[in-house]
């Protein structure tokens, strides 16, 4: 039962003061959420303090989300719990649009046609694409704490080495660059390789992302056309 409360609960909940002194605390919240506010009652009463989350329903019928923080108390004697609540509705739509956000990134990972792979500033991976593993010839699990030296043509190692220290210096926040990779049985492979920086909360470099696209073929067709002039200059002279 209520003992106390203040001006702001009443606002909150569109009750006046005669109602809520005749309710019950329970009575406040969703019933999905009631066994976890009696729970949370008997922790404050044996332990002190305890904290739940739970909905709150209105006179009005809303549904608020909010954190209840329970400090067992003395009001006369009797012993009691005050509840202090904190409306969280902001954090939980913050939440779920973080999840959904989430989701949506995941099926683009998992799905792409193009690899794409999270690593370290060393450039160890932390994980990569089907795509990716598919290209390299390697389970995704196997490319997982790799560094992309294993597998970048020792040619471009020192172009890419130099970006990658300079993302570590905060110096850039992406580069792309036409490399090769060499496959799981020796095979080479070109690709366009976009790398993007990701920073923490605090604006620190933390990691990369980095986007392959496969253009062997166009590799390929572009030292044919070379070749082919080549000739062509060569038979004229």
């Amino acid at each position: 039962r209520f003992l106390l409360w203040n001006k702001n609960l009443e606002n909150v909940l569109g009750m006046g003061a005669e109602e809520i002194a005749a309710g019950h605390t329970i009575m406040l919240y969703a019933e999905s959420d009631r066994e976890a506010i009696r729970r949370a009652t008997r922790q404050a009463f044996a332990e002190g303090a305890a904290t739940t989350e739970a909905i709150l329903v209105t006179r009005r019928g809303e549904r608020i989300p909010y954190f209840i923080s329970g400090l067992r108390i003395d009001i006369d004697g009797q012993q009691s719990v005050i509840g202090l609540g904190l409306d969280i509705s902001e954090r939980k739509r913050a939440e779920t649009a973080l999840r959904e956000s989430e989701t949506r990134f995941r099926s683009i990972f998992e799905k792409a046609l193009n690899g794409i792979a999270f690593a370290g500033l060393d450039g160890t991976l932390i994980e990569a694409n089907d795509s990716l593993a598919q290209l390299l010839g390697y389970a995704r699990t196997e490319l997982e704490g790799m560094n992309i030296g294993r597998f970048t043509h020792p040619d471009d190692l020192s172009i890419e080495a130099v970006f990658l220290d300079e993302m570590q210096r905060g110096l850039r926040d992406f580069y792309r660059m036409d490399k090769r990779y060499l496959t799981r049985l020796g095979h080479e492979v070109w690709v366009d390789l976009l790398v993007k920086l990701i920073r923490n909360e605090r604006g620190e470099p933390v990691h990369v992302v980095g986007m392959v696209a496969d253009i062997t073929e166009r590799k390929l067709a572009e030292q044919v056309i070379r070749d082919l002039e080549k000739q062509r200059k060569a038979s004229k002279s």
